[in-house]
């Protein structure tokens, strides 16, 4: 499967069998990490500053 934004993330995915316990912190860091590559894209930082110079979120 190929996601939309690439196959650096999808390399950075873990599997669980199902069943399996999953601890919070590695959720956590996961959700970060994934956040901050997203917030150096170009059109994240486009839609950054469109919500704080219009005060409304970017609609396509």
């Amino acid at each position: 499967m190929t996601l939309p934004w690439g196959e650096r993330w999808q390399s950075r995915c873990v599997e669980v069998e199902a069943g399996s316990t999953v601890d919070k912190l590695q959720l956590f860091n996961l959700e970060r990490e994934l956040f901050v590559e997203l917030a150096k894209t170009k059109q994240t930082r486009e839609r950054i500053a469109y919500m704080l110079e219009f005060g409304r979120p970017l609609e396509n």
